[in-house]
């Protein structure tokens, strides 16, 4: 028994030799590699292509911004150069800028917001109001008839020039006169003042871009004369009539006062 334990403890040692024997022949390069841990490349994103176009859009955007600062800043400096130094009085009785390029320097301006018309008068003439009534300003600003006094002479109180603008006249019926044009409105006119015999001159003013026809009727009262002055035209289904008179002013100053109306009559505008 004793011999085959020898034998045992032998072939154990045996088997650890060629164990040690084998561990020692193994060489570095034969060891297994260990797999490198490799990081995925990032995902390739799609381009970004709104933010792109939007890039590739802003110049337009740009441009036409400019093109309408530009546009804007001339239509401003237009409008300036267009205002002169007149003013008009609106229905509230305020002056404002009257507006047009062809204003008259230092005239007010009447508004009639019914009949849409804007005529000139002299800075020292005023509204003829209804006497002893406290009517508002928009009574005469919608009004058919309204006339402006002034021009008084310094030697005669009683003298007076004054203008008028009369919307639609009406016969001794009370019917509005029909006409078919100017000088037919002309003719309507006079055959409700009266006067039915044609003249044998007729004047011309500027009023609305055309040649209107009118009439002068002169009267003496005593060493003056009373002149009145008047011009028909039809427009946008309205019959006008300007008239112009001057009481108590001498002959040789009469002429020179009521030509220079001239002006006032043809700034009368229609909106």
């Amino acid at each position: 028994m004793f011999m085959e334990q020898n034998t045992s403890e032998a072939k154990v040692e045996g088997l650890e030799a060629k164990l040690s024997e084998l561990r020692s022949q193994q060489t570095p390069s034969q060891e297994k590699p260990v797999a490198a841990v490799t990081t995925p490349a990032p995902e390739k994103l799609p381009p970004a292509t709104a933010s792109v176009s939007a890039r590739r859009g802003s110049p337009k955007v740009l441009l036409l911004l400019l093109m309408i600062i530009v546009i804007a800043v001339a239509a401003f400096l237009l409008t300036r150069m267009g205002q002169g130094s007149a003013t008009k009085i609106t229905d509230t009785g305020q002056k404002t800028d009257a507006g047009p390029t062809d204003v008259i320097s230092g005239a007010n301006y009447y508004v009639n917001t019914m009949y849409g018309y804007t005529i000139a008068y002299p800075q020292d003439f005023s509204l003829i109001k209804v006497s002893g009534t406290d009517l508002p300003e928009t009574f005469y600003s919608q009004s058919d008839d309204v006339s402006f006094s002034g021009g008084v002479r310094e030697d005669d109180p009683a003298s007076v020039v004054i203008l008028g603008v009369k919307v639609n006249p009406t016969d001794e019926t009370g019917e509005t006169i029909f006409c078919s044009g100017d000088d037919d409105c002309l003719n309507k006119w006079l055959a409700v003042i009266g006067e039915s015999e044609s003249p044998e001159d007729y004047l011309n003013v500027q009023i609305l871009g055309r040649q209107v026809k009118g009439v002068e009727l002169r009267s003496e009262v005593g060493e003056d004369t009373q002149v009145k002055r008047y011009y028909a035209f039809y427009q946008k289904d309205d019959i006008f009539v300007v008239s112009l008179i001057a009481n108590n002013y001498p002959e040789d100053e009469v002429e020179a006062a009521l030509n220079d109306f001239a002006k006032y009559i043809s700034s009368f505008k229609l909106e």
